[in-house]
């Protein structure tokens, strides 16, 4: 292929190796960021693509091996509830941890038709040793072959059928939590109800639209809150110092919302992205991934960082 086939043609993959990053690394920034670095390094190493009917199973093998290198340099992702107990209605507001350690959001935009993304699925499986992850990913998710696994995986076939094996076994286990996690159609009008009551700063509101054991989750922050009467006790309390503005989106295959604060000097400024999960017609669960300095995930998501006043 000449450069301006070669790029057509690594152009077209670069959403589903996104998606296959982001299953790797669980952090939509992490997963944009190693895609590039996989795209371009396709593009240094353009001499070694044996056949234009290669290049599939090549550029996995490139994506995969840039995410292990990422992995051996940190510890794997996780949820809220994995890392820290529940807190009191009362505690005080804690600062950002640095150090990244949550399961991110990533848009719908960024996978495949009925790919299976929700934050349980990508939270388990970063509970898999990083190979055991990939030869997972590359059999059941991606469809290589068994050989062209092992080659991704520099290895052979029979050591990525043993990964592979252990790998299934551990997500089995954890596969209940993960497809039982969250609804991904909501009801309508449980949303509409969900967004007035917070355009209306009525805490009260949020009662019915709660299960008994929902949860309020805020990365990068190390707190979380359990159980209705606690989500609410501290969403009134947030309520009552601010105004906020939801704007409809979709994440993970789930409902979610941009969620902007009002601005002393007029119009909105990204507070975060809020993600839910829903289970027996109730919200069962919140996440709401906090803006950082950067506000990068607003940028993924294809979102303003402020918003004029209406």
């Amino acid at each position: 292929m000449d450069e301006a086939a070669f790029t057509r043609a690594t152009e077209a993959h670069r959403r589903a190796l996104f998606a296959h990053c982001y299953r790797m690394l669980g952090a939509a920034p992490d997963a944009e960021d190693a895609t590039q670095d996989a795209m371009l390094k396709a593009w240094e190493a353009r001499g070694s693509l044996a056949s234009e009917t290669s290049l599939r199973p090549w550029l996995y093998r490139i994506a995969t091996n840039v995410c292990l290198d990422l992995l051996a340099k940190r510890g794997p992702r996780v949820l809220a509830h994995q890392a820290f107990p529940p807190a009191d209605s009362g505690t005080p507001p804690r600062p950002f941890l640095e150090e990244a350690i949550w399961v991110g959001p990533a848009p719908d935009e960024a996978f495949e038709g009925a790919e299976r993304v929700t934050l349980a699925l990508v939270a388990a499986l970063q509970h898999l040793p990083a190979r055991q992850r990939a030869a997972l990913l590359l059999r059941d998710v991606v469809e290589l072959s068994a050989r062209e696994t092992a080659d991704a995986l520099d290895s052979n076939a029979a050591a990525v059928e043993a990964a592979l094996q252990r790998a299934r076994i551990t997500m089995s286990k954890r596969a209940d939590d993960a497809e039982a996690s969250a609804a991904s159609t909501v009801d309508p009008d449980l949303l509409d109800r969900y967004v007035a009551a917070w355009h209306a700063r009525d805490a009260s509101a949020l009662v019915s639209l709660l299960s008994t054991d929902a949860s309020f989750v805020m990365p990068p922050t190390p707190i979380w809150f359990q159980g209705r009467d606690a989500v609410v006790a501290f969403v009134r309390a947030r309520l009552a110092e601010n105004a906020f503005l939801l704007v409809p989106t979709r994440a993970n295959g789930l409902p979610a919302f941009a969620l902007y604060r009002a601005h002393p000097e007029g119009g909105h400024v990204a507070h975060g992205i809020q993600v839910l999960e829903a289970r027996n017609g109730a919200i069962d669960a919140i996440h709401t991934f906090l803006a950082t300095k950067d506000d990068r995930a607003f940028r993924l998501f294809g979102l303003p960082i402020r918003r004029p006043a209406v």
